[in-house]
């Protein structure tokens, strides 16, 4: 073989090994590029909704309940109560503002990850007239579809829900999206908080309310046709789906502060749920279920107190119902007996943060909590009308008038672990040994309280500390918070009387 072709072979080789090169070095620029690109996705996005979604997607375990809906879903759907007092298995995938059009996607994409035993709705926005709200309010639809893996699903969901020509690429990457958030980033966004209630959403607060006036019940030998209403198309081809896979559909409406306009709506959609065979369950009428003078965060929605008592009774409901499995004693779901004590963490950790005397005391009522409260007869709140119904939702009946007639002040104290309440007034002294210590209070002539808890000791309550609140976590027995309220200072904390 000549000199001359030899080189040409060697030529040629060293062409196409440049060109292999060079095809290397660009596919390996191509993935930098695509990796920038989603940290940058994943860090610019916001992350309402993946650190509600998320946890769903990761779970091991299946769950047995998967419940859908509105705001009033979100705040209304407890899973860990549930858990708790049923061993039910649970996640809340409910969302603000969301229509049902938008939950019958979810819907589909929750189907690919579990394989449920029961479907829940909450129906408050059965009858939304469009798939999604209107443009000004397509924040809501992003925390919905956000969090949803991509898929040939999510975009198929995108475009039967987003109008033709308006941007649904900002759903199928939302860095198109959130790009313009640099000015906005925080510590948050690089290490996401993830939900610690299975996807529901406590909302810390209470608004005093009288119990509002229920319409009487519709009779259901004439009811409403809403076949034509898009909300119900969607509702049915859920409902199909489910069927089709041997899965029953619960649709509830969860209570609140309702007007006459929305209770017509209830009891029509209760109605149409009978028209279709499936289960409703109506929660504003249950009688005694919510004190709404404790148990609501705003007119529409419920805070811990009040979701406390609608998952003790939604739970008794499914139990009996569905039959569903107590998971406590399941191996399978060994973690999730950690995971209601990160819920109960978060609840104390909340506790520390509020400020307003009637918040904390609803806050009170939570399992979760063990407590001492000591009330000094010189503020006069056993009479004033404000401070008595939140005893009264913990249990404290006294007949307060009379102690505030005679200058009696008030100490009293709660022991979830040992189902013990007892409230003393006017009380010399008390002793009782409790789960969270030993317990020594006592109330002298000049009007001051003492109280010690194990090595710590509460004095000095005259005058300025009109109210103080030890409280303990009913699980682990730690001291969670100790504080002192003044109506000087508008029932608002005050400084540590310790």
């Amino acid at each position: 073989m000549s000199i001359g072709i030899i080189l040409e072979r060697y030529g040629t080789g060293m062409k196409r090994t440049q060109k292999l090169h060079c095809l290397i070095r660009s596919i390996t620029f191509l993935l930098l590029v695509c990796c920038m690109f989603a940290f940058l996705t994943r860090v610019f996005a916001r992350k309402e909704s993946t650190e509600k979604y998320q946890p769903f997607y990761d779970a091991k375990e299946d769950f047995d309940v998967l419940f859908f809906g509105t705001s009033h879903g979100a705040n209304g759907f407890s899973p860990m109560t549930l858990w708790n007092s049923y061993g039910i298995a649970s996640y809340n995938l409910s969302q603000h503002s969301e229509y049902p059009a938008v939950t019958y996607w979810k819907v589909l994409d929750a189907l690919a990850h579990s394989d449920p035993s029961l479907i829940v709705i909450d129906c408050y926005l059965g009858g939304a007239t469009t798939k999604i709200p209107d443009r000004e309010d397509w924040s809501y639809v992003h925390k919905s579809l956000d969090g949803m893996p991509f898929s040939l699903l999510k975009l198929q969901a995108v475009w039967d829900l987003i109008p033709a020509g308006d941007s649904r690429a900002e759903f199928l990457w939302n860095f198109v999206m959130y790009h313009n958030r640099y000015d906005q980033l925080e510590e948050e966004d690089f290490t996401p908080c993830y939900s610690v209630e299975k996807g529901a959403e406590s909302r810390i607060g209470v608004l005093p309310l009288h119990e509002p006036a229920l319409i009487q019940r519709e009779q259901y030998d004439n009811p409403v046709s809403l076949d034509s209403i898009v909300s119900i198309q969607y509702y049915d081809k859920i409902i199909e789906v489910c069927r089709e896979r041997d899965i029953p559909v619960l649709f509830v409406y969860l209570p609140y502060f309702t007007d006459t306009s929305a209770q017509t709506g209830a009891n029509t959609m209760e109605q149409w749920c009978i028209s279709r065979g499936v289960d409703f369950l109506n929660l504003l009428y249950e009688d005694g279920l919510l004190n709404y003078y404790t148990d609501l965060y705003d007119y529409g929605h419920l805070n811990p107190a009040g979701y406390q008592k609608v998952n003790e009774r939604l739970g008794a409901y499914l139990t009996a119902q569905y039959h569903l499995p107590d998971r406590r004693t399941d191996t399978a779901y060994a973690g999730w007996k950690e995971d209601y004590l990160a819920y109960v963490s978060s609840l104390g950790t909340a506790l520390t943060g509020v400020d307003n005397l009637f918040t904390y005391l609803m806050m009170l009522q939570h399992p979760a909590f063990s407590y001492t409260i000591t009330v000094n007869a010189n503020s006069g709140l056993l009479n004033n009308g404000y401070l008595t119904p939140f005893l009264s939702a913990l249990g404290v009946t006294e007949d307060f008038t009379a102690a505030y007639e005679a200058g009696e002040s008030l100490f009293v104290i709660a022991d979830k672990e040992n189902e013990l309440l007892e409230a003393y007034l006017d009380a010399g002294a008390v002793a009782l040994d409790t789960s969270f210590g030993a317990v020594h209070y006592s109330f002298s002539e000049d009007m001051s309280q003492r109280l010690t808890v194990g090595a710590a000791v509460y004095d000095s309550f005259r005058f300025d500390a009109t109210v103080h609140i030890t409280v303990y976590n009913s699980y682990t027995h730690t001291l969670l918070d100790s504080a002192t309220f003044s109506p000087a200072d508008s029932f608002t904390r005050t400084a540590p009387a310790q």
